[in-house]
C-alpha cells in the first residue's frame, strides 16, 4: 500500500520534518518556512553533491595480492595508498573497452608480477593498462607500479589505443623487468595530451617507449629523474625510443636519460618519427653505452632546434642524412 508523506514544521525541533500526509503544521510563519525550505534544499543539494564526488573516487588503503584485475569504470577514480597487485592477469589495474575514467593516483604500490602466486604461462603483465578506453584526469605516481613478464606487451603503464588527458607525472618508480616493455609504453594509435613528468625513475626495456601514438605536451625528465633502458648491446633499448610517433612540446632533459641508445628516433617500420625540440640543459646526461646519445634514423626528423648545455655522450649524434644546415646549437 503506498503511503503519501510532506514536510511540516516541528516547534520542539525547530525544523521542517517528514510527516504522514494528514499531519498539520502549527507555529511558523510562510516566509520564513520558505526561508527554511530553501535553506534546507540547498544544503541536501550540497550533501548529494559531496557524496557523488566522492562515490567516484575509490580509495583503497589496504593491501590486495590475487589473480583479478580492478577494473575502472565510467567516472571512476582511483586512489591507492595500500597495494594492488595481481599474479595471474594482464593487468592489475585497468580502464578497457570504451570505459571513460577519471584518473589514477598511486601513493603504494601497483605490481602485475606472475611471481606473487601461482599464474598462468607468465606472458604478459601490465601494471596500468589503458586500453581502447580514456582516462579524463591523467595518471600521478608517487610509489611504483610495475608490470613483470615475458611479454612484448609488459610494461609498468601500457596505453594500447587508448587516450589519455592530464598527462603522467612519475616522482616514484615505474618498470617493466622483461626484456621487451617499457617503463612506459604507448601504442597503437594512442594519444597522451598533457605530457609525461619525470622527477623518479622509469626504467624498462625501454624507459619510454612510444609506437605509433602521439603525445603533445612533451616529455621532461627534470634534475634528479632517471629514464633508463637497460637491455645492454640493443640499440633499441634506449632512455626515449619514438616509433613511427610524433612528440610535440619537446623533450626537455635535465636528469639522466641512458640506455643502449640515449634517445632514438626511428621510422621504420612504418611513417617516421617526428619531435619538434630537443633540450638537453646543464647538468643532464643523455647517454648510449653501446650506440649513440642521440639517435636520428630512418626519414625520421627533429624539425626544430637541438640545444644542448650538458653532455650527449656514447656515440655521439647520429644521423644518416645529416648536413650543415640541420638546426643544431652546442653551448
Amino acid at each position: 500500500m503506498n503511503k503519501n508523506y510532506r514536510m511540516v514544521w516541528s516547534e520542539a525541533r525547530q525544523a521542517f520534518v517528514v510527516a504522514h500526509e494528514n499531519a498539520s503544521s502549527r507555529g511558523k510563519s510562510s516566509t520564513t518556512r520558505k526561508t527554511v525550505v530553501a535553506r534546507s534544499l540547498a544544503a541536501a543539494a550540497l550533501a548529494l553533491g559531496a557524496t557523488q564526488v566522492q562515490a567516484q573516487t575509490t580509495t583503497v588503503t589496504g593491501s590486495t595480492v590475487s589473480a583479478n584485475t580492478f577494473n575502472l569504470a565510467t567516472g571512476q577514480s582511483l586512489l591507492n595508498k595500500g597495494t594492488i597487485a595481481n599474479f595471474d592477469a594482464f593487468a592489475a589495474v585497468a580502464a578497457t573497452g570504451g570505459v571513460v575514467a577519471g584518473g589514477i593516483t598511486n601513493n603504494g604500490t601497483i605490481a602485475a608480477d606472475p611471481s606473487l602466486g601461482p599464474c598462468c604461462d607468465g606472458n604478459q603483465f601490465v601494471g596500468v593498462l589503458v586500453s581502447k578506453a580514456s582516462l579524463a584526469q591523467g595518471i600521478t605516481n608517487t610509489g611504483t607500479i610495475y608490470g613483470s613478464g615475458t611479454g612484448n606487451m609488459s610494461a609498468g603503464i601500457n596505453i594500447a589505443a587508448g587516450t589519455v588527458a592530464g598527462g603522467i607525472t612519475n616522482s616514484g618508480r615505474i618498470y617493466s623487468t622483461n626484456i621487451f616493455g617499457g617503463g612506459i609504453y604507448i601504442q597503437s594509435g594512442s594519444t597522451l595530451t598533457g605530457g609525461i613528468h619525470n622527477s623518479g625513475v622509469i626504467s624498462g626495456a625501454s624507459g619510454i617507449s612510444v609506437q605509433s601514438s602521439s603525445i603533445s605536451g612533451g616529455i621532461t625528465n627534470a634534475a634528479g629523474g632517471t629514464l633508463v633502458g637497460y637491455i645492454s648491446g640493443r640499440n633499441t633499448s634506449a632512455g626515449i625510443s619514438l616509433w613511427g610517433s610524433t612528440v610535440t612540446g619537446g623533450i626537455h632533459n635535465s636528469g639522466v636519460i641512458s640506455g643502449s641508445s640515449g634517445i632514438s628516433i626511428y621510422g621504420y617500420p612504418g611513417p617516421p618519427s617526428s619531435l619538434d625540440t630537443l633540450v638537453n640543459n646543464a647538468g643532464g646526461s643523455i647517454r648510449g653505452t653501446a650506440y649513440a646519445g642521440l639517435g636520428i634514423h630512418s626519414n625520421s626528423q627533429i624539425s626544430g632546434a637541438v640545444v644542448n648545455a650538458g653532455t650527449i655522450s656514447g656515440r655521439g649524434v647520429w644521423h644518416p642524412a645529416w648536413h650543415s644546415g640541420h638546426p643544431w646549437r652546442h653551448q
